[in-house]
């Protein structure tokens, strides 16, 4: 008998899991990811400027995917990379 009546109970069994039906074949859903170089550009365009994430431009990613990835990038360090990288270049408004 199966520890847990749940996975039954919806006709999956063992058998399913990580087998062909799991999330690697299946087709994507929702939008597709944005481009991180424009998303990058973006996020370095509201630095540079000293502009909120609402007044970028058309022709960039939606401001708050901007927002999301560059938080995602300032939490898993990413982002301090790319400002040590970039170093000089990298004009930041006065504070």
């Amino acid at each position: 008998m199966c520890r847990s009546p749940l996975p039954h109970r919806f006709g999956i069994d063992r058998h399913h899991i990580g087998g062909t039906d799991g999330p690697a074949n299946r087709p994507p859903v929702g939008r597709p990811a944005a481009d991180p170089r424009a998303a990058l550009n973006a996020i370095l365009w509201v630095v540079v400027q000293g502009k909120r994430w609402h007044h970028l431009p058309p022709g960039h990613p939606a401001s708050q995917t901007c927002y999301n990835k560059w938080l995602t990038w300032k939490k898993d360090g990413t982002w301090q990379k790319i400002v040590d990288e970039l170093g000089s270049e990298l004009v930041l408004p006065p504070a």
